[in-house]
This record gives C-alpha cells, structure tokens and sequence, in this order.
C-alpha cells in the first residue's frame, strides 16, 4: 500500500455487506468493533489484485486504495457486481494523510489550527496494519484548497524507513499484480486476512499454502553490514545459488523474498552481490 498517493473511493448499494464479504481477505464483520480493516483481493488462483483500507460509515463503505489502482479495482467490482446493484464514487473532497502514531498529537493540533481551518477531519485510524506504526487521516477540504503540506521530504523517509524495519510491504512496487502470493508477503501477519471468514475469492489456495506449509519464499528483513543493498529486485545468490530477491530498502535496512529453506543454512551473514555483507534475520 502507498502511503501517500492514494485515492478514497465511496461503494454504497442493496447488500454490499455480503458482495464484499465474498469477495476481500479480510473479515468486514470486523467493523463492528474497529475503525477500519486492512484487505486484499485476490485472483480464484490466490494471486493478489489490489490491497486497500475499509472504513465503514452510514451503510456505506470507503476504500482507501493506490491512485494507480483505482481502474482495476473499479473493472473488478463491476465483473462480480452482476446485477449491477452497486455504486463506486471517487470521493474528490477526500486526502489522505499519514503521520507515525507518536506524532499524532502534534500534527493534529497542526491540522486544526487557523491557517487551516478550511479543513474538516473526515476520519482517523490506526493503520490497521501495525496500530504502532501509523495513524491514517482523511482529511475533507473544499474544492480550490491547496495541497496539504504539513512536513519536510526528511519525514517521508522516516515513515518508509520504520515500514521496512516492522516488514509492511508496499503493494506499489513490492508485489506484483496476477503474480504475487500474499503469505510470502506477511499478510498474514499485517491483519489482512482472516482465516475463520469463510469463503471468499482465492481463499482455497491461500488457506491450503496456510496449513500445509507450502511458501517458498517469504518476505524477511535484512540488516545491511558492509557495502550497499543490490538494486531493486536483483535476485540474491549464495554460493552461486539464488536464495532470494531484493525488494525496498532504505540506509541499513531492507526487505527480500527469501527462501523459508535458508533457514537451515544457519549462517550468521550472507555476502551477496555486489560485495554486500547482510544479516538475514
């Protein structure tokens, strides 16, 4: 998920509980009790499609979803929306802005002061994805408001930097669309996915990879000790053979796809190209 080029969209009609219920990894009953749920859907084969947040208000549902996805995502609610009962709109008025949870207050009272109090307060959360990480606002403003700019770049690095330290993915560029399998990606362990729901789009395959076992890579955190990180998605050889693929990375800290097999290499550090010195934790 990019955290900040996103898009909020409004889907409303008859029964969309249940449309939406069979169609995400996640369990929408959740919204009962939490603000928001993280999800994903995913092809009949389990491959990943989009990922998103789910806000649920008034009996309608909005998605916070990747501004480069929003064409997709609207092609495939209309492919299962057969009878055409259901209504997306991009909510214009609608921004997304993200801050780190120990931050909140701060840029809060920020928002809230009189250089900008054409703003509104739409909703907040928890990145569901880790509630120590990041609050979410979307933030209501009128039509002629300029972009909101509350922090310097540097703090933008702070936030990727701390995501690819607690292993969150980002959809935009980590996975790849019809191909990726979301378990070796953690999504599991970032709250998108229930496994008790039931039935839902690419649930057989991505339950049957849960309980037997079968991932062959999975997404592990690299610590950087010489050298530099190899460019993105570079794969990774020990002893000439492949044991992963580089994915984000940022100073001394970095994701890749790794075999689950290195496990029994049991190595302390791996020196992979070009002439980098890595601690695969």
């Amino acid at each position: 998920m990019n955290d900040n080029n996103t898009k909020i969209l409004k889907v409303s009609g008859k029964k969309i509980d249940d449309f939406l219920q069979n169609l995400i990894t996640n369990d929408i009953t959740k919204l009962e009790q939490e603000k928001s749920i993280y999800t994903c859907v995913l092809t009949p084969q389990g491959k990943f499609l989009n990922d998103f947040f789910l806000v649920k208000k008034n009996n309608s549902f909005y998605v916070e979803i990747n501004n480069n996805e929003i064409t997709n995502f609207k092609n495939l609610l209309n492919q299962y929306d057969l009878r055409k009962q259901f209504d997306i709109q991009e909510e214009n008025n609608l921004k997304t802005f993200v801050c780190l949870k120990k931050d909140f207050a701060y840029f809060k009272d920020k928002l809230l002061t009189k250089k900008h109090n054409t703003l509104e307060i739409f909703e907040s959360f928890k990145d569901p994805r880790d509630k120590s990480f990041l609050v979410r606002l979307w933030i209501k403003h009128g039509d002629n408001q300029k972009p909101l700019n509350l922090y310097e770049k540097s703090y933008n690095l702070e936030i990727e930097q701390e995501r690819i330290k607690r292993l969150i993915p980002n959809s935009n560029f980590d996975l790849e669309r019809n191909k990726s399998f979301i378990l070796q990606f953690r999504f599991d362990e970032i709250n998108a996915i229930s496994f008790d729901k039931g039935c839902y789009v690419g649930q057989e395959n991505t339950a049957r990879q849960k309980y037997r076992g079968k991932q062959k890579y999975k997404l592990t955190l690299l610590n950087l000790l010489e050298g530099d990180f190899p460019a993105f998605n570079t794969e990774l050889k020990y002893l000439e053979k492949k044991i992963g693929v580089m994915k984000s990375h940022l100073g001394k800290h970095g994701m890749a796809l790794v075999k689950t097999e290195i496990d029994v290499l049991n190595e302390k550090f791996y020196k992979i190209p070009p002439m980098s010195k890595v601690v695969i934790n």
